[in-house]
């Protein structure tokens, strides 16, 4: 380089690893300080030392997501930089892609790149071939010693060492070697003698939480604090069957006898995977047999009959209902035989609504009698009741609505929630007295498709979308019939049917549906279609169709 203006030399320095990092003299210092005297030899070319340090420690050179290559790409971008420094290109990357990257955004910026102990100027072809040449020993290098670490850590645990990374609860980290903590042991074989008695997760959980129990607390070294709460069912099921409680190490598909002292004799493990097994299982076969249902029992029609969960079997498929137990007991044609699925998310909209609304959830709970500060504290309890509500598992919702709810009532025209004052009160963390006469009310309208039904709930923001799938699957078909006629692939709509294996009939019909409005066919994409509008219905009323788009939406229920 050559002129009188001076240039900004910017010195990048980077580690692999935190070892040695808290020295007074680290390998970060040695780097700088080799590309700090090489900027002074060039001052007569107007090198100037930028003020700002660039430095990723503990940070791998396989990606950009570095917090010191960053700071410097910004400088760069805002033009305060002319020169990269660096002792070694690989500091800078050990990836020929990333490399590519970076120079891009060299080049754009007119910044050039200098390696002290590595002449070469990246402005011209043969300096550029002698980096990519460079790079490519530093990836193979990268790789070759990335491959070395995991042979050692397959060889290490199949010794039965404990290679690292989070130390299990019910241990502590004494010199690399793992020691039992007592009280955190003693929370172990509590769960696992737990589930051996109890046999349900959610059931461990609830004793395990009313004893004040809580998972170990840990800061990372940014600062943030996690665990200190309560152990959720994930986190006990992963306790009870990790193997590592039994003297076990586990690399991949592999179990290798640990040198780590036991928490848990291997029967007692054994056992209790045994039982994990059946709960699997039968979890599985209730999946494929049986409705999840998550408000069984708390239902019941205007007539006080319980609406029980119930499936059928229709084509090797199962469908799940909430069905009137009389008319199910007697034969009769039910009041209601409601899709569980259907009803279970419509009651969890309304439920939600109510709480996201600040002023229907006061309306509710009747809390004018409360300070702010509860009334603040109780809305803020009811959006992370939502969260939860929104987040875990199907045990442990079930839980949370069983310990809400007293009692849902279903009608013609409404449903009815009753909640459990003392079970809302324990969710929100306020004090409620016992009393009957909480709950909310809403509209319902029942409509029927063919042998389902359709809920229409009035009041909330926005009704649950139903995906219909015979009725895209129509629409599909007439668009294909339609293709298939203008491109010669079938003469005629005879042919189309044969090679569908649908009726003859059925295939004119689908005719006039090629023509349907496009906004008719995203709302049924959507789900948005009206509720009583089936594929048997579209079927029925298709030559008899509106020409126009605005008279097809209306003829068929959509909104204008």
């Amino acid at each position: 380089m050559s002129g009188k203006r001076p240039y900004r030399c910017a010195i990048y320095t980077r580690k692999s690893h935190e070892e040695g990092l808290d020295q007074a003299y680290n390998s970060l210092d040695a780097q700088r300080e080799a590309c700090e005297a090489y900027v002074l030899s060039q001052a007569g070319l107007g090198w100037e030392l930028s003020g700002r340090l660039y430095d990723d420690g503990g940070v791998s050179g396989s990606h950009m997501e570095r917090d010191g290559l960053k700071a410097l790409l910004s400088d760069i971008r805002a033009g305060q930089v002319d020169v990269v420094v660096v002792c070694k290109v690989d500091r800078l990357t050990r990836s020929v892609a990333d490399f590519g990257k970076l120079v891009e955004v060299f080049d754009e910026h007119d910044v050039s790149l200098v390696s002290v102990t590595q002449a070469f100027n990246k402005t011209n072809s043969m300096g550029r071939l002698t980096l990519n040449v460079l790079l490519s020993f530093a990836q193979f290098e990268r790789e070759v010693t990335a491959k070395r670490i995991r042979d050692k850590i397959a060889s290490s645990k199949q010794k039965g060492m404990w290679m690292g990374g989070h130390v299990p609860f019910g241990y502590s980290n004494k010199n690399t070697k793992l020691v039992i903590e007592p009280d955190e042991a003693k929370t172990v074989r509590l769960m696992f003698d737990l589930y051996c008695d109890l046999q349900n997760m959610r059931l461990v959980k609830t004793t395990i939480d009313g004893r004040g129990i809580i998972s170990r607390a840990r800061m990372s070294k940014s600062g943030k604090t996690t665990g200190g709460v309560p152990f959720s069912i994930g986190n006990i099921a992963s306790i009870l069957s990790n193997a590592f409680y039994a003297g076990q190490i586990k690399h991949k598909d592999k179990v290798y006898p640990g040198n780590h002292e036991t928490i848990i004799n291997m029967d007692h493990w054994e056992q209790v995977q045994r039982l994990l097994s059946i709960r699997s299982v039968n979890s599985s076969t209730q999946k494929n047999c049986s409705s999840p249902a998550l408000f069984a029992g708390l239902l019941t029609d205007e007539d006080g009959n319980k609406l029980v969960s119930h499936h059928a079997n229709k084509k090797g498929n199962k469908y799940h209902y909430y069905v009137s137990r009389p008319e199910r007991e007697t034969g009769r044609k039910p009041k209601f035989r409601i899709p569980t699925r259907n009803l279970d998310a419509l009651i969890r909209s309304v439920i939600q609504e109510t709480l996201e609304s600040k002023t229907q959830l006061l309306r509710c709970l009747s809390l004018n009698e409360h300070s702010v500060d509860q009334i603040e504290a109780a809305t803020d309890a009811a959006q992370s009741l939502i969260s939860r509500l929104t987040m875990s598992d199907s045990d442990d919702r079930k839980a949370v609505y069983t310990d809400l709810i007293r009692h849902i009532i279903i009608k013609s025209d409404g449903i009815v929630i009753e909640f459990e004052s003392e079970g809302l009160g324990r969710q929100l963390g306020i004090t409620l007295p016992a009393r009957g006469d909480l709950q909310i009310e809403r509209q319902m309208i029942i409509r029927r498709r063919g042998q389902k039904m359709k809920l229409v709930i009035g009041g909330l923001k926005s009704n649950q979308s139903y995906i219909d799938q015979p009725l895209i699957n129509l629409i599909a078909n007439a668009y294909l019939l339609k293709t298939d006629l203008e491109t010669g692939k079938v003469r005629s709509i005879k042919e189309f049917a044969d090679a569908q294996h649908i009726d003859h009939g059925d295939a004119k019909n689908l005719i006039p549906l090629s023509y349907l409005a496009p906004s008719i066919i995203e709302d049924i994409l959507a789900g948005r279609q009206p509720a009583d509008l089936s594929a048997s219905r579209l079927k029925e009323v298709a030559r008899r169709l509106p020409i126009a788009w605005s008279d097809q939406r209306v003829h068929l229920g959509f909104a204008a």
